[in-house]
């Protein structure tokens, strides 16, 4: 029997994800196309690998038996490829970022710069750096508190101060008291950033009115702040223009950086890590 690598990492990928939908959305391909892999290595081995139900795809016996042996195939061949890439020098470490302007990211890839041979940023929402992990398509992620679910892990890097975005005009004396602001919230998208809109609803809670405004820059929130027609809790190295002002929050709350990697990571990734986890 002979499988390639994309057949075996579509296995693996489907059971670490639990469903064709996340799997199909890691890989970067349709679902169809997709299941016909799945299928395809069924029939190799004779053997259906998943119990398809209606809420994902869990393993038989047979999927449990042949999981060790095909993550070791995919292990190996990862090995080989870094084997080469040490000969070469050409294999640049990927990092999944929601935005490299922010402060700590911008942190995180100058220390890299300096620690690794070569980089590739990527810029992914958050659920899709989950998934580009799992995938392979990136070797690390920073970002908040990821949707992990199986395969991955997680090391805290630094905790940054939160402010309040607001416009200049507006009188708002600190530390602001959140519950007394009566402008629109802006907040990004939940499938954007859901560690950030978590966040950000904990600390503004239930009742005070969102901003209908839905945008993945910063760029866009501080435009609606300017115009007087809402506020935004941000980051608070996050620049803003002439016209808003970044306010201290009561209580001066934080948010956590982590640095995101599998489980199973190469050591080259596990010292670029090290290396954020001492800089930062």
């Amino acid at each position: 029997m002979e499988f390639d690598s994309d057949v075996l990492r579509t296995f693996v990928t489907v059971h670490e994800t639990g469903t064709t939908a996340a799997a199909a959305r890691a890989l970067f391909v349709s679902q169809p196309a997709l299941s016909a892999r799945i299928r395809r290595l069924e029939r190799a081995v004779g053997a259906d690998l998943f119990v398809r139900e209606p809420h994902g795809m869990t393993l038989t016996a047979a999927g449990r038996a042949f999981l060790p042996h095909a993550r070791a195939a995919l292990g190996s061949l990862r090995e080989g490829a870094l084997a080469v890439a040490a000969t070469t020098g050409d294999l640049p470490l990927r990092i999944a970022v929601v935005d490299d302007s922010l402060a700590v990211p911008a942190r995180a890839i100058d220390a890299l710069s300096d620690a690794v041979p070569s980089i590739e940023v990527v810029r992914l929402a958050e659920p899709a750096q989950a998934d580009a992990l799992r995938s392979h398509a990136v070797d690390l992620a920073l970002a908040g508190r990821l949707d992990q679910g199986r395969g991955l892990r997680r090391v805290e890097l630094v905790r940054e101060a939160l402010a309040l975005a607001v416009p200049a005009s507006a009188g708002i004396a600190e530390p602001v008291d959140l519950a007394a602001v009566d402008l629109p919230h802006y907040l990004p998208r939940d499938d954007f950033a859901p560690s950030w809109v978590a966040r950000v609803r904990e600390l503004i809670g239930p009742a005070p009115t969102i901003a209908p405004l839905r945008a993945d820059s910063t760029a866009a929130p501080m435009r609606l702040v300017e115009s007087g027609r809402g506020v935004a809790v941000s980051l608070a190295s996050t620049p803003v223009p002439a016209g808003v002002a970044m306010l201290a929050l009561r209580g001066d709350p934080a948010y956590e950086w982590f640095g995101h990697v599998r489980d199973q990571t190469e050591a080259r990734v596990q010292a670029a890590l090290t290396v954020l986890a001492n800089r930062q």
